[in-house]
């Protein structure tokens, strides 16, 4: 048996065959009081409501309600208003429209200081007009509408600066998750528009845009590492069970980045495709981030198409390109030896900057491949091509020296067959003497070097 501790009741009404009439009916309970008058004709039934009770205190007396309700939690009690009409007292027979106010509360976990809004209910289609939700970061404002029949949610002309997987949380806790990876720094500036299946585990009737305005930055996990933008913005759109970022803009590094990609949406799967272009990165801070050394100079520009599954570095496939100016190559702790080296053949040399660095590069199973780096510098120009093994901070790599201008005339062809071959850890690797030319030798053969005895 279930009961509701009212306070009092008290109502004024007349029956008469199949009519009926109530006036001011009115229930106290300790959350807030109910005021209700209601009236019954053959075809015609009609309601008022006034409530400032606890709405879950009148769960008790309904024979069922959707369980999503249990998770609501309400500081101080909703204000309703509500006015219907239609043929028959059964909901989906009804024409119902009001106001509902709601101060401090929670659902599904997601704190909101209030909400506001004129909502109509008809042919189980509800409709919230004028909607404002206000959280600690920001303001929502706009109309949704949504189904009871298909559970699918519309949004239409929603503003809002409020953190985007939190508001996703209040409709669909699986979208919200995947958006979660993309944490604005604060009070993003959002405009959406479309529709949300709402539905567990169906994703068919997604057609949601979002354009977004992150001036003050976001932050998101690649690689393992946080990458931190001070400012982004772009489109994202969901497509059935596709996440796709479009137009994006980012500023990060001291520089820019835009790109796109495609996301599922489905666990299973996880895969993605993406495509980043850089202008300006600030290199330093780009390889103390992924490689713990900020010695290294200059900017950077690249690209990089490339696709995966999950977050797992050894399933991105891709390729790109890098160019690398305005700095000195020789700082990068992998390539530092080589000033020294140039240094004994040119003296002088390898106290100048090498300034530019140039290559294309594959990546496939933790692994980065190039067989074109070019390295310019006064007076010489290194070329190399391997493979540096990323997960397991191996490398295997070539490089050949060969001096310009003066000091290449009289060092040629002597020039052109100093090569080095590098081995031990990625992060600090040893360079050895691949090749010793037959120039040093002239009456013998080559002799091997060191490392190849």
């Amino acid at each position: 048996m279930k009961t509701i501790p009212f306070e009092s009741a008290s109502a004024d009404f007349s029956w008469a065959g199949d009519q009926w009439f109530v006036h001011d009916a009115r229930i106290a309970h300790r959350s807030g009081n109910v005021a209700l008058s209601a009236m019954q004709k053959p075809g015609d039934f009609r309601v008022t409501l006034d409530s400032g009770m606890d709405l879950k205190a009148l769960l008790p007396l309904l024979p069922e309600h959707p369980k999503d309700f249990d998770e609501a939690e309400f500081r101080t009690p909703p204000v309703v208003h509500l006015e219907g009409n239609g043929p028959s007292p059964q909901l989906e027979a009804m024409d119902l429209k009001g106001t509902l106010t709601v101060g401090e509360s929670h659902y599904r976990g997601v704190a909101m200081k209030s909400v506001a809004t004129n909502f109509s209910l008809k042919e189980n289609l509800l409709t919230c007009r004028d909607i404002k939700l206000e959280r600690a970061e920001g303001v929502g404002t706009g109309t949704v509408m949504f189904d009871l029949n298909t559970e699918v949610l519309q949004l239409l002309g929603v503003k809002t600066t409020l953190i985007p997987a939190d508001v996703l949380t209040l409709f669909n806790r699986e979208l919200a998750r995947h958006v979660l990876p993309y944490r604005f720094k604060s009070r993003p500036a959002l405009t959406a528009d479309g529709s949300v299946d709402c539905r567990h585990g169906r994703w068919e009737r997604n057609q949601l845009r979002i354009e977004v305005d992150g001036a003050n930055g976001m932050d998101y996990v690649f690689l393992k590492k946080n990458l931190s933008a001070s400012k982004i913005k772009g489109t994202v759109s969901i497509v059935g069970d596709r996440i796709k970022l479009d137009g994006l803009e980012a500023a990060i590094f001291g520089g820019k980045a835009r790109g796109s990609a495609d996301i599922s949406l489905i666990g299973a799967k996880g895969d993605y495709t993406a495509e980043v272009h850089t202008e300006e990165i600030d290199f330093p801070s780009l390889t103390k981030l992924y490689f713990d050394f900020d010695t290294s100079k200059g900017k950077l520009d690249g690209s990089f198409v490339f696709s995966g599954k999950h977050d797992l570095a050894k399933e991105i496939k891709g390729s790109g390109k890098l160019k690398v100016t305005e700095g000195n190559v020789f700082e990068i702790p992998m390539f530092g030896p080589f000033s020294g080296i140039l240094n004994e053949l040119l003296p002088g040399t390898g106290f100048n900057v090498a300034h530019k660095g140039t290559c294309d590069f594959a990546m496939r199973d933790g692994i980065i491949q190039t067989d074109n780096l070019v390295v310019e510098g006064r007076g010489f120009s290194m070329l190399g091509a391997g493979k540096l093994f990323i997960l397991e901070d191996q490398i295997d790599f070539a490089v050949r020296l060969n001096a310009q201008g003066t000091a290449g005339v009289l060092l040629n062809p002597v020039s052109h067959l100093l090569e080095y071959t590098a081995v031990n850890p990625l992060s600090k690797p040893t360079w050895r003497l691949k090749r010793i030319p037959k120039a040093f030798f002239p009456d013998h053969e080559q002799r091997a070097a060191p490392s190849e005895r």
